[in-house]
């Protein structure tokens, strides 16, 4: 978007990303007394894992006058079960004479 003092520039970004892995399974042994004589079994299995996430991101640039140029953006991360994510970037850059 041209103005008056430079040009404009927003953007949105959207990212699905899908997975089709089973759960995570640890399988091993542990020592269930003192003397060591015994040994038991042990299956752990993790939480399902998401099967897809979807990170959407929406800023903004802008290009001024003699050399000047400022960012920002800000992304969420959504359908995902146990984990929130917000991420904001703020940036400045100037080209040099």
């Amino acid at each position: 978007l041209l103005q008056t003092w430079g040009v404009l520039l927003p953007s949105m970004r959207a990212e699905f990303n899908f997975d089709q892995g089973d759960a995570y399974k640890t399988n091993g042994q542990t020592l269930s007394d003192a003397d060591k004589s015994v040994l038991g079994n042990i299956a752990d299995q993790s939480d399902e894992p998401d099967s897809s996430t979807l990170a959407v991101s929406w800023g903004v640039a802008a290009q001024f006058k003699r050399g000047l140029a400022m960012y920002a953006a800000y992304e969420r991360l959504f359908l995902h079960d146990y984990m929130n994510k917000y991420t904001a970037t703020l940036g400045l850059r100037y080209e040099l004479p």
